[in-house]
């Protein structure tokens, strides 16, 4: 099991997932980005636009101390519920992001990917941050080891939803799936 002291093994996996999941994006055609996936709102690209906001979203309020958007989206719908504010932050996020080139996307996601992992190196897994309801923490402080565990979780997700959308099977490399085994 992952814990404060054995988180670096997340963070050791967080740039080799990231390349592995350019690799793939890299080298599809314009019909592969179309493809629909298991997210039926969502293609290949919808798919990556959306990791592509997580990455935005993480470091504009844990390392920027932004406001969190999901918290203004709550402000502007009062008594909404949690997955449909979730799912309203993603796919409002997602549309918004539709017009960017695929090219465009890629880099993104290069440039947010290294941040995101420089930024988790330098921070303290103990330190308090964010609630993660993943790991049943709701309405207080978790350890930042969990946002580190649970973005690695939802990373691995999504990059195989995207190989199975293209035929390619869920990402099983064991460097990978051992990490995310450890995690859940």
């Amino acid at each position: 099991m992952i814990d404060a002291g054995s988180i670096s093994v997340v963070l050791d996996a967080l740039r080799p997932e990231r390349a592995a999941f350019l690799a793939v994006l890299e080298r599809l055609g314009p019909a592969d980005w179309v493809r629909a996936t298991e997210c039926p709102a969502y293609t290949v690209k919808g798919v990556a636009t959306h990791v592509l906001g997580d990455d935005l979203s993480l470091l504009s309020r844990q390392r920027d101390a932004a406001e969190n958007g999901l918290m203004q989206l709550a402000a502007e719908l009062p008594g909404t519920d949690f997955r449909t504010l979730l799912d309203t932050f993603n796919d409002r996020w997602v549309a918004a992001a539709r017009f960017l080139s695929t090219d465009l996307v890629v880099e993104l996601l290069r440039l947010t990917g290294e941040w995101t992992a420089a930024y988790y190196d330098a921070v303290d897994p103990a330190a308090p941050g964010e609630p993660v309801g993943f790991f049943g923490a709701r309405g207080h402080s978790s350890p930042f080891w969990h946002a580190i565990a649970r973005e690695y979780v939802e990373r691995w997700v999504h990059h195989s939803q995207i190989r199975r959308a293209l035929g390619l099977g869920s990402l099983a490399d064991a460097p990978f799936l051992k990490v995310g085994i450890g995690v859940a």
